[in-house]
């Protein structure tokens, strides 16, 4: 079996929840299928890729092609949106370089499966179902126009909420018309399935990213909170400036030798104007589940956006204690006596219970590895990628 995989972003390195969800599939795909796969990536001066730490981390039958794009905001772009079906943040990703190697691969095989992965991966549809007859898997990270959505309604800018709006629509529009064009959709969690099955689409699975196990922190730092994400991520930047304004100065009045700590991509760009006492920011780290393992209980306060939070999979799989905004934890399933937060009173009553009692280490490895083995292990993707694949 032939199979062209094509990435929005690197799957490697890292940097963030998307490379991480691209790098798990791209690897399920591999244990899955009894082949060979071409990889595409996009990349950018942002996310650039070393091909030979990607190919070491990878496996020796992925072969790596990446083709680095400009994804600049220009006024080209935008007028060039105005006359398009698609919408001005996808058109900057369709770019004639990377569309010269998608031409260039197809002529030089006849791939049975092709998979984009993100839907800025999508924009080059059209063009590969003129030249392939292989069939097309679209791997969703999210309902895209809900994250513009929120984004128009978080802004005082009258001007930008209504840029915003229309933009959201526009890729509404695309999303739904999505499902007409592809032979499946590989949704990364519930919103996103029910989502494409409003649109009476009977070829959506869904397929979660997929967590190997790793050993589980042994003891919690005390009197320590902490949050790793991508501060290139709007919702990020809004869910940790609004708990270091609301809830943080709050819990030191009680615990004056609290500290926040904050890791990421771009964090100490988006943060800078926000330190104070007792908050530490990492910038990017090397090992996200080594800092979480490290500085006590995860907090995560995102309240817009869509699609799972993978660093909520990657806290989970470490065994850390975690306090969570309802959307943070959106799409996992976790139990019922599990409570999120949707005010900044019930984050501080959680996080002052974990703070102000012994935690109990062991229950909570115990839940998290149980919720993880039953929805995310490897061995359930692949027998959901097969049953799509060969059945």
């Amino acid at each position: 079996m032939q199979v062209l995989y094509i990435s929005q972003k690197p799957a490697f390195p890292i940097i963030d929840g998307g490379s991480f969800a691209i790098n798990r599939f791209l690897k399920d795909v591999r244990e899955t299928i009894h082949g060979e796969i071409d990889y595409l990536a996009i990349t950018t001066v942002k996310h650039p890729m070393d091909s030979d730490a990607a190919q070491q981390n990878l496996g020796d039958n992925i072969t790596i092609y990446p083709v680095e794009i400009n994804t600049d905001l220009s006024i080209r772009s935008f007028f060039a949106s105005l006359f398009s079906k698609l919408p001005y943040n996808l058109i900057r990703y369709k770019q004639t370089n990377f569309l010269h190697k998608i031409n260039e691969l197809l002529a030089q095989k006849e791939y049975d499966y092709i998979i984009l992965d993100g839907l800025y991966a999508c924009v080059f549809l059209d063009e590969i179902k003129s030249k392939s007859k292989a069939k097309i898997i679209y791997r969703s990270h999210n309902v895209e126009h809900q994250i513009w959505l929120d984004r128009a309604a978080s802004t005082n800018n009258w001007l930008k909420r209504q840029f915003l709006i229309s933009l959201a629509n526009k890729v509404s529009k695309y999303e739904k018309k999505l499902p007409a064009q592809l032979d499946c959709i590989a949704a990364i969690s519930s919103v996103d399935y029910d989502f494409f099955k409003l649109e009476k689409s009977n070829k959506v699975e869904k397929i979660p990213v997929s967590m190997l196990p790793i050993k589980t922190v042994d003891a919690i730092a005390q009197n320590q909170i902490c949050f790793i994400g991508n501060f290139g991520w709007f919702p990020n930047v809004e869910g940790m400036s609004w708990f270091i304004n609301n809830v943080f100065p709050i819990l030191k009045i009680d615990y004056p030798m609290l500290t926040l700590h904050i890791a990421g991509f771009e964090s100490k760009e988006a943060l800078s104007d926000l330190v104070s006492d007792g908050i530490v920011i990492h910038g990017p780290v090397n090992d996200a589940a080594l800092f979480l393992k490290t500085h006590g209980i995860f907090v995560s306060p995102i309240f817009s956006g869509s699609g799972i939070k993978i660093k909520v999979l990657e806290a989970m799989n470490a065994g850390v204690p975690m306090v969570l905004s309802k959307k943070s934890a959106e799409g996992i399933g976790f139990p019922s006596e599990f409570i999120c937060f949707e005010t900044k009173e019930t984050a501080i009553m959680l996080l002052k219970e974990l703070l102000s009692k012994p935690i109990q280490i062991e229950h909570n490895q115990g839940l998290m590895r149980d919720l993880l083995q039953e929805q995310f292990s490897q061995e359930v993707v692949v027998k959901k990628l097969k049953e799509i694949i060969y059945d």
